[in-house]
């Protein structure tokens, strides 16, 4: 390894956090997303300071001006349920499922073929 320019221990660890990564799943081998979650939530609420009710009714007051506009410009329809302002922390929680659908696939497909290139590149004492 050392011939590579790489330090063993360093890729010694960084199997470890992988494994850990991957160990982290749920029972039938999905991914486990309550990290993601919980990370999205951290950065999301920092700054988050809610909505005021004189803020809520100005948000209304725009929604029903938008409907009406895009009533007579186009062609879509009216929304199924009223439009709503929420906080960033509940936007998380709102799309975390559509992007959950969205990733699963693509973090599988990534997590992989790291976990091969490893299997067939790193020495035998380190890939195991």
């Amino acid at each position: 390894m050392r011939a590579l320019g790489i330090d063993p221990a360093m890729m010694q660890n960084m199997m470890r956090q992988l494994q850990s990564a991957f160990s982290s799943g749920t029972d039938d081998g999905a991914i486990s997303w309550e990290p993601a979650r919980r990370q999205a939530l951290h950065i999301a609420n920092q700054s988050d300071l809610g909505v005021t009710t004189g803020q809520r009714g100005e948000f209304d007051q725009a929604f029903a001006l938008a409907t009406l506009w895009l009533g007579e410009a186009t062609a879509i329809s009216d929304l199924a349920v009223p439009p709503r302002a929420i906080t960033r922390g509940g936007w998380v929680e709102a799309t975390l499922p559509v992007w959950q659908e969205l990733a699963e696939p693509v973090a599988t497909s990534i997590a992989d073929a790291l976990t091969g290139a490893l299997r067939t590149q790193a020495p035998e004492e380190i890939a195991s």
